[in-house]
């Protein structure tokens, strides 16, 4: 029982430590229309609404606590502010755009959750999303941005010139990735192809250094474990 009880305690406060990041979405709509989706990625349990701002890229910025710029897009400062004065309103999405009840500073954010925010009258038109539709296709993009990255290979020969003189010919490979046309008005999020769901599972990895360096780190846990459980088995069986 004891040997079991260890073991548990061990699992329950070393394991968090290497497990995969928490992933939340943003949503920021400016007043004049233009709106960005970003999924930001974090370690911990859960940050806060202004971190999570933070971290999206988008250059925040606070005064007195009110958030007053976001990603060049700037409100007056609360001390100038009237009634009628558009601002930046912060926003929590459950099966529907909510306004928060607690700033951004306090407010706490998990993995999985979307946050907004919109400058205007403080009426919420954020449009309705899910977290699959912010985070997995924003991942889904990257990754088909890296396999025409990957494709693109520039051959360089030397040919001869009329004067004898060897002359570069380049000719450009593409990869079929890059064949699909992207109109403006599929790109209405930041890092994101509307319509883009290759990535059905969030889950759904691949063999890349960063999921080696997990699986390698996982392994190196579990050794530490059982070596250490083997000393506390010694020491409470004596």
């Amino acid at each position: 029982m004891i040997r079991n009880s260890a073991f548990a305690v061990l699992i329950a406060v070393l394991l968090p430590g290497f497990v995969l990041a928490s992933e939340a979405g943003l949503v920021v709509k400016k007043s004049s229309g233009e709106l960005k989706q970003v999924c930001v990625s974090f370690d911990s349990d859960s940050i806060s609404g202004w971190e999570l701002l933070s971290r999206s890229g988008l250059n925040p910025v606070q005064e007195n606590g009110f958030v007053v710029e976001i990603d060049s897009m700037r409100s007056k400062s609360p001390s100038l502010m009237s009634s009628n004065d558009p601002f930046w309103s912060y926003w929590k999405y459950s099966n529907g755009w909510r306004f928060s009840s607690v700033g951004a500073n306090y407010s706490r954010v998990k993995d999985g959750e979307i946050e907004g925010w919109e400058l205007g009258s403080g009426k919420s038109s954020l449009p309705e999303v899910s977290f699959s539709s912010i985070c997995v296709e924003e991942e889904a993009t990257e990754a088909a941005a890296q396999s025409t990255a990957a494709g693109d290979q520039v051959e360089v020969q030397a040919q001869p010139s009329p004067q004898g003189k060897p002359v570069a010919a380049k000719s450009k490979q593409i990869s079929s990735a890059s064949e699909k046309e992207v109109s403006p008005s599929d790109t209405s999020t930041t890092g994101t192809v509307a319509g883009e769901s290759d990535a059905k599972d969030r889950f759904d990895f691949s063999f890349n250094l960063k999921n080696i360096m997990i699986v390698f780190l996982i392994f190196l846990l579990g050794g530490a474990v059982f070596l250490f459980a083997k000393v506390l088995i010694r020491k409470f069986s004596k």
